[in-house]
C-alpha cells in the first residue's frame, strides 16, 4: 500500500516538477526571516522566531535542494557540461531575482531618510542606542553600484 502511494506521489512530482510541501516549507522559512527581522527592529522576542538567521539557513538549504531537484529533472534536455545550460540557468536566476530586488532597492533609496527617522523613534521608545545612519542614508554612487551589481555585503 505504501509503495503504491509513494510511486503515485513520485509520478505526480515528476509530472508537475514541484514538491508542494517543500515549496510551502520554503515559504514558511521566508516568513520566518521577515518576522524575525521585524522582531530585531522592534525588540520583541519570541524564542526561535526572533532568530532569522535560522530561517535564512533553512530557506537556502531548501532552495539548494530544489535547484538540484529541478536540474535532475532537466538533465536530459540541459546537460550541465554544455555552456548553453549555464547561460539558461543564470538567465533564469537573474530574471527571477532581479526585478523585485531592483524595485525594493529603488524604494529603499527613496524611503531611506523616512525609514531612518522611524528607526530613531523606535530606538527612543525602546530605550536602545540609535542605528548607524549610513545603513539608511547611504545614497552614494559606490553603494548604489554595489547593490545594482549584487556585489554588496
Amino acid at each position: 500500500m505504501l509503495q503504491c502511494n509513494m510511486a503515485s506521489y513520485e509520478t505526480s512530482i515528476i509530472k508537475s516538477s514541484r514538491i508542494e510541501c517543500l515549496d510551502g516549507l520554503r515559504a514558511l522559512a521566508a516568513i520566518w526571516v521577515l518576522v524575525g527581522h521585524c522582531m530585531l527592529l522592534t525588540g520583541w522576542q519570541i524564542p526561535i522566531v526572533s532568530e532569522p538567521d535560522l530561517g535564512v539557513d533553512l530557506f537556502i538549504m531548501l532552495s539548494g535542494f530544489l535547484m538540484v531537484f529541478h536540474y535532475q529533472l532537466r538533465q536530459e534536455k540541459e546537460p550541465w557540461q554544455r555552456p548553453e545550460t549555464w547561460l539558461k540557468f543564470w538567465t533564469r536566476r537573474y530574471f527571477r531575482i532581479a526585478p523585485l530586488f531592483y524595485v525594493m532597492l529603488f524604494l529603499a533609496l527613496a524611503l531611506g531618510p523616512y525609514l531612518y527617522d522611524c528607526r530613531i523613534i523606535i530606538d527612543d521608545f525602546l530605550s536602545r542606542s540609535h542605528q548607524a545612519p549610513e545603513r539608511y542614508l547611504d545614497g552614494s554612487l559606490k553603494n548604489i553600484v554595489a547593490h545594482l551589481t549584487f556585489l554588496f555585503g
